[in-house]
């Protein structure tokens, strides 16, 4: 069940800059569900009541279509994540002091977005050859820079390039880390966890929130523990592995991105509410085809998937939170 606004909300304080507030999905390979597990938790802490940002830090833009950002003004969601990119990337290199990051306010209640896009990696490279450790602190200026306050930020950190991937783990209080059944996507986590050390030893609130088993067959139950030992290997038990598992249907996952819906959205995009929520929802997107197909019937599986997982990475925040909370009073008695 969707986690209601209570105790996360009272622990948290009101300003942008407390690393408890910032979860990373971080992983150093890509395609293991990084993007699809951020919007759809967004989404679903958004339906909670929280106030919630997502920085979209991936180049491949993939937010652009898991929303269903409108297209009116170019001639396909290709210019409109490279237009993203474009503006993404002056905004952390304040290209002038009128830069700002494409902020899309509200495309869910109570969800914004800072969009990616291509040209994020052409400023990773910048930052890589003169001086990495401004890249963190152009993020946090970033957000910093809204002058709104959110109760969560998610950051979807992109693949591969160590020098994001390094400042995100300088920002965020935790990391999630999705996983795939496959060497490449365990290779990835391996990336993260070389990482974490010396990012710890910068940001002293970074915490290892747990890992997230990605597109693994619903009925695959050898595959999945599996990846548990595997994980549980790589990490020595250094955090948790999420009960919730992320299940592969080719279908949703299609329809998904193909009509700008989240996964609870596809699930009751088949009834009358839900096709008049699709269409507020679409606002206009410019698709060849309104039908929705199977994905519809086969996504409250995967719906119910993230709202486990939802619920497992709230109570693992809190845990942290009071974990901390009791560190520091132990500090001050001692």
């Amino acid at each position: 069940m969707t986690p209601t606004p209570t105790a996360l909300a009272h622990a948290l304080a009101s300003v942008v800059a407390t690393p408890w507030q910032i979860i990373a999905f971080a992983n150093g390979k890509g395609g293991v569900g990084k993007t699809s597990i951020a919007a759809n938790l967004a989404g679903l802490y958004g339906l909670a009541g929280y106030r919630v940002l997502l920085v979209e830090l991936d180049p491949q833009g993939n937010c652009a279509r898991d929303f269903g950002l409108p297209v009116e003004e170019y001639e396909s969601i290709k210019d409109l994540i490279d237009s993203n990119g474009e503006q993404h990337a002056a905004s952390l290199m304040l290209k002038s002091d009128s830069a700002k990051p494409p902020l899309y306010e509200n495309v869910r209640p109570g969800v914004d977005l800072i969009a990616g896009g291509g040209a994020l990696q052409r400023i990773f490279n910048y930052f890589a050859a003169n001086g990495k450790d401004k890249l963190d602190q152009a993020i946090r200026r970033e957000i910093l820079g809204l002058n709104k306050t959110y109760d969560l930020v998610l950051i979807d950190a992109p693949p591969i390039d160590i020098t994001a991937l390094d400042a995100v783990l300088r920002v965020a209080g935790t990391i999630v880390i999705p996983v795939r059944a496959d060497e490449g996507s365990i290779d990835g986590l391996s990336i993260i966890a070389d990482l974490f050390g010396p990012a710890m030893a910068v940001n002293p609130a970074l915490r290892l929130g747990g890992v997230v088993r990605f597109g693994v067959g619903s009925s695959a139950t050898r595959v999945s523990k599996n990846v548990r030992d595997t994980v549980d290997e790589v990490l020595g038990g250094a955090a948790p592995i999420f009960d919730s598992v992320i299940r592969h249907s080719d279908a949703a996952a299609y329809e998904t991105r193909r009509f700008g819906l989240l996964a609870h959205e596809l699930e009751s995009a088949s009834s009358s509410e839900g096709r008049s929520i699709r269409a507020a929802l679409r606002n206009g997107m410019k698709r060849a085809s309104d039908e929705i197909g199977t994905g519809a019937k086969t996504s409250k599986g995967l719906a119910d998937d993230y709202e486990n997982l939802s619920a497992e990475i709230f109570d693992r925040v809190n845990e942290l939170i009071s974990e901390d909370r009791v560190n520091e009073l132990i500090s001050e008695d001692s």
